[in-house]
């Protein structure tokens, strides 16, 4: 394959981009791992190794897949991607000289298409210490993370070849993330230049040559005016380099204070939840003893009762036919009291009648007390609550939830969503919570996408997320309390989700899911704007699944 590319319909990549990462791999894991991952997109390693030939894009995105497979955090796939870079520049380093980090930038910008031919790239911003990058691409949905990090990580390790410090990468945007392009923002120490020393030299040669042919005396020392403009020009580029350079630093510095305050918010809302989750199983944990001592009382009663009657025979089924058994025998005496119209019986026997009814009523009384405290999973306390302020409650949440991964997070409201609802706020919380965590566990990297949306009556609270994803004849599974936890998420009990079909159910709201294995995940929980007016005519018995859940069918691929 010759040439750059450009007339094949088919989109492609030139395998340069390939070379240091299959270095990497043959240096660091062995030949074979190099060979096998070879053998996955069914290319020589000696095609890799050279970079002279072009490749699909689908099969360089599934070859960078398996080189991450052993450089599984970003750190070590941006090192890899950058290995023994400087000896792929070969006669390029002949000129650095005199060139600067944010001519390298502007060059790579325009030589993109060299590499690839549905590729485009400009600088959108710059300054000497600065540049912002923007990658466009014909075939979006062939771009993967993997790329998008190859891309970076060779641009910022470009002021490395001038003996500088790595430039310090800010992404603002990220096509595999679904984002319309790649953004990087690059910033990076600069050094002196020649051209300002070698441009006053010439400019004191020209002066001095006028010198001299206007017949001024040399002894007056014009013939060092070279020198001296030339030292001038070195000591101001020299000046507006460390000018520069400071700019840099200071920036470098705040973007370290920005650092530190984020990963400080990050602790917080980690601390935060880790506080709700506390207060949650404290909550529980008292409604179990309240059950519990409910249920000891009734028991107790039960045993009293059974005991008083026939010692050998004690329990709920005793005290319960005792009552029934002396109805069904007084049917016989009021028969023989009609039949002798004695009204003496007759009223004997319907006296101990209505004492064996008020005792069933008293045992099923209890029953249905001890019933009801298993309505709710807390007690129901609605509150007005603004819809807005929890778009930045969530996105923090999240970004806590993910911080230090490759995961991109995005929190919005939309215009259909409610501006307030009355709602239970520690039922929504814990709903918000569980749905949120569970999209970090199950996601290594990609995004999480957190909507806040409407329908007529009901807020909508939708939790996108790239990870896992759920097998469809599992799906069911995940919301039965106790089921067997997931062995990619270790620490899951397999209880979360039975819990949030409760609450839901106890707020009158409803939940849906959608989920492709590999894909990811979707949640819809929709909330009622306001409380039920009236009980559910279920209460006091668990929901059932199909009556709050709602399992949506995967679009197909």
């Amino acid at each position: 394959m010759t040439g750059t590319g450009q007339s094949d319909e088919i989109p492609k990549l030139s395998v340069k981009p390939l070379v240091a990462p299959s270095m990497w791999l043959m240096d660091t894991v062995g030949r074979e791992a190099l060979e096998q991952a070879c053998r996955t997109v069914d290319v020589s390693p000696d095609v890799l190794l050279q970079g002279t030939e072009w490749l699909e894009l689908a099969r360089v995105g599934a070859y960078l897949a398996e080189v991450r497979r052993h450089a599984p955090s970003e750190l070590e796939f941006r090192e890899a991607c950058v290995y023994r870079m400087r000896e792929g520049y070969g006669p390029v380093l002949l000129v650095l000289p005199v060139a600067t980090p944010l001519l390298m930038f502007r060059a790579m910008a325009r030589t993109v298409h060299l590499f690839s031919n549905v590729s485009r790239c400009e600088v959108v911003a710059e300054s000497r210490t600065h540049a912002v990058l923007r990658y466009e691409s014909d075939a979006p949905e062939l771009e993967t993370r993997e790329l998008c990090m190859t891309r970076s990580a060779a641009a910022s390790a470009l002021p490395t070849l001038f003996g500088l410090p790595e430039a310090i990468l800010r992404e603002r945007a990220c096509i595999a993330h679904g984002d319309p392009v790649c953004e990087y923002e690059f910033r990076f120490y600069t050094r002196s230049r020649w051209l300002p020393a070698v441009g006053g030299a010439l400019v004191g040669g020209a002066t001095a040559y006028g010198l001299s042919l206007a017949g001024i005396d040399p002894s007056l020392g014009w013939a060092s005016l070279p020198l001296a403009f030339g030292l001038l020009g070195l000591v101001f580029e020299m000046r507006k380099t460390s000018q520069a350079n400071v700019a840099h630093g200071l920036a470098i510095q705040g973007a370290l204070e920005e650092l530190a305050r984020r990963e400080g918010e990050a602790r917080r809302e980690i601390v935060a939840f880790h506080g709700r989750q506390r207060e949650w199983g404290r909550l529980l944990e008292e409604q179990v003893t309240e059950r519990t001592t409910q249920l000891e009382l009734l028991l107790e009663r039960l045993r009293e009762l059974g005991q008083a009657r026939v010692t050998s025979v004690r329990g709920v089924w005793h005290d319960l036919r005792s009552p029934l058994q002396v109805m069904l025998a007084n049917q016989g005496i009021v028969r023989r009291a009609f039949d002798t119209g004695s009204e003496k019986l007759l009223d004997a026997a319907l006296a101990d009648d209505r004492e064996s009814i008020a005792k069933m009523e008293e045992l099923l009384r209890q029953l249905v007390e001890s019933a009801r405290a298993d309505r709710g999973l807390v007690p129901f306390n609605p509150v007005e609550m603004d819809v807005g302020p929890w778009v930045e409650t969530l996105r923090n949440r999240v970004k806590a939830l993910v911080h230090g991964r490759d995961v991109s997070v995005s929190v919005f409201q939309r215009r259909e969503a409610p501006e307030r609802i009355v709602t239970d706020r520690l039922i929504f919380d814990r709903v918000a919570d569980n749905l949120c965590s569970n999209a970090a566990r199950y996601t290594e990297r990609g995004s999480i996408v957190v909507e806040l949306d409407g329908k007529p009556g009901f807020l909508t609270l939708k939790v996108s997320d790239t990870g896992f994803g759920i097998s469809q004849d599992r799906i069911e599974q995940i919301f039965q309390p106790g089921n067997r936890p997931d062995p990619r998420a270790p620490r899951s009990v397999g209880v979360g989700l039975s819990v949030v079909v409760q609450l839901m159910a106890q707020v009158g709201g409803r939940l849906e899911v959608m989920s492709k294995l590999g894909q990811g995940t979707t949640f819809w929980a929709h909330f009622p704007v306001q409380p039920p007016a009236a009980p559910s005519p279920r209460e006091g018995s668990p929901p059932k699944l199909a009556d709050v859940v709602t399992i949506r069918k995967p679009l197909s691929a």
